[in-house]
């Protein structure tokens, strides 16, 4: 194991990605790539064909699982080198794993840490200026895959993800398209988990509104955006008040962060409507 430490980026990617490999080794050569994460996604990705869609999707798991782990270190350098290999070059189209590593690994891994993804990301492309146009072009082409029913939806999903950085103006109408009851539920979750990333105040309105609508599972995620800044609490209580949101829909460690929150005014207001519980 003292050896591991002196392992290449090639190395170490050929041993994340052989299935050979055991799960727990496998989780601890991941602990090792996070400081040189763009160089071992390099070394995981550089030999896939385009038409090589079967290979590519063995190795996703395996790319996603590093590329989350640096989103959550939040670590400026690894991040910024991440995204000079992640986003498709100027005129090249997006690729499933670059949508994985981008959406599914950085920005949700900064949202999963409580980071604002959209200036997280300004932050690290402003430090590589070069870097702005890939990124509005990755913006445009992450529309698109999120639309195309021949990409598997969990990759449809980090798309979504990707979209939701875009102009409020832009994402809004593609993130709507799939908050429906009716909407595949993995899907749906890219929606909601969009929304909870944007920061423009009319997210918190479509975010309530969609409630009703959402699995289990994406109402969960939607309450917990919603309790992330005081004007969407402000949003949920309101709704709670006019009865278009259900007390039940709030898990209790949520209820209990509505109940103990520092603001007199929102602790009361949430006391006369989840006091009881």
């Amino acid at each position: 194991v003292a050896n591991d430490k002196r392992l290449s980026q090639v190395e170490l990617a050929k041993q994340i990605l052989d299935d050979a490999t055991p799960r727990e080794q496998r989780e601890a050569l991941i602990r090792q790539a996070i400081p040189r994460a763009d160089e071992v996604i390099w070394a995981m990705t550089v030999d896939l064909d385009r038409d090589e869609v079967k290979e590519e999707y063995r190795r996703i798991p395996w790319v996603w699982r590093v590329a989350i782990a640096a989103g959550k270190a939040n670590d400026a350098k690894v991040l910024a080198a991440l995204l000079e290999v992640s986003l498709p070059k100027v005129d090249e189209p997006l690729r499933d794993w670059q949508a994985v590593v981008l959406g599914g690994g950085i920005i949700n891994g900064f949202s999963l840490d409580g980071v604002w993804p959209g200036a997280r990301i300004t932050e690290l492309l402003n430090a590589r200026p070069g870097l702005a146009k890939r990124w509005r072009q990755t913006l445009q082409l992450a529309h698109t895959m999120a639309d195309n029913e021949k990409v598997p939806t969990g990759t449809r999903y980090d798309a979504l993800r990707i979209v939701a950085l875009d102009t409020w103006a832009n994402a809004k109408p593609r993130l709507a398209k799939y908050l429906g009851k009716t909407v595949d539920p993995e899907l749906q979750q890219g929606a909601v988990s969009g929304l909870v990333d944007t920061t423009d105040p009319e997210a918190a309105k479509v975010l309530v509104a969609v409630l009703p609508d959402c699995t289990a599972e994406n109402r969960n995620f939607a309450v917990a955006g919603l309790l992330r800044t005081p004007d969407r609490i402000a949003a949920l209580l309101t709704a709670l008040e006019k009865g278009t949101a259900k007390p039940e829909w709030l898990a209790p460690e949520q209820a209990n962060q509505l109940l103990k929150h520092p603001d007199a005014t929102m602790r009361a207001r949430a006391g006369k409507l989840l006091g009881k519980r």
